[in-house]
C-alpha cells in the first residue's frame, strides 16, 4: 500500500528576480536611478517583492558618480550575491573606467547564464569591444511590461542625452 500526501494550501511563489548594478568610476547617477526606481515601483504597486537589487563595485569600495555623489556599494564583485541579471552602469570617460578584472567577471557571469545588460556609454563600449553580444534589461513577473518599458526608456534616454 502506498501513501501519497496532498497539500491543500500549498502556494508556489515565484522567486525574487535578483538584479545587480556594477557601478563603474564616474557612473551616471541618472542611469542607476532610472533603472532602480521602476523595480521599486513594481514591488510597491504589486504589494509583492518581485525584485531585489544590489549595487556592486570591483572591490566593495565607495564609487563616485559623475555628479560627485559617492555611493557605498552593497558588495564587491567577489562577494556579490547570486544574480539573475547584472547591469553595468557606466558614465564619463568609459574607456578608462573598465578594468580587466571587471571584464573577466562579466564573462564569468555570462558563462553562468546571468543576463547581462549595460546602460548608456557602458553598453556602447562593451559592444564595440565585443565583450557582450546581446544587451537586455529583462524584468520578470506581473509588472514586467511596466518595468521593461521604464528600464528601456531610461537606457534609451540616457544614451541620447
Amino acid at each position: 500500500m502506498s501513501v501519497s500526501t496532498y497539500h491543500h494550501n500549498t502556494t508556489v511563489t515565484k522567486p525574487v528576480n535578483r538584479i545587480g548594478f556594477l557601478l563603474l568610476d564616474n557612473f551616471t547617477m541618472l542611469a542607476l536611478a532610472s533603472a532602480v526606481d521602476p523595480l521599486r515601483m513594481a514591488n510597491q504597486l504589486t504589494g509583492k517583492e518581485l525584485y531585489d537589487w544590489y549595487t556592486i563595485s570591483e572591490n566593495g569600495q565607495t564609487v563616485t558618480a559623475s555628479d560627485g555623489i559617492s555611493v557605498i556599494p552593497d558588495s564587491s564583485m567577489a562577494d556579490a550575491p547570486l544574480l539573475d541579471t547584472l547591469i553595468v552602469v557606466g558614465g564619463v570617460n568609459i574607456t578608462r573606467s573598465f578594468t580587466s578584472k571587471q571584464i573577466y567577471w562579466l564573462q564569468s557571469l555570462a558563462r553562468k547564464h546571468v543576463k547581462l545588460g549595460a546602460s548608456a556609454q557602458a553598453r556602447i563600449y562593451l559592444l564595440r569591444q565585443d565583450y557582450l553580444t546581446v544587451i537586455s534589461a529583462a524584468c520578470i513577473g506581473s509588472a514586467s511590461r511596466l518595468c521593461k518599458s521604464a528600464i528601456l526608456a531610461s537606457v534609451v534616454s540616457t544614451t541620447f542625452l
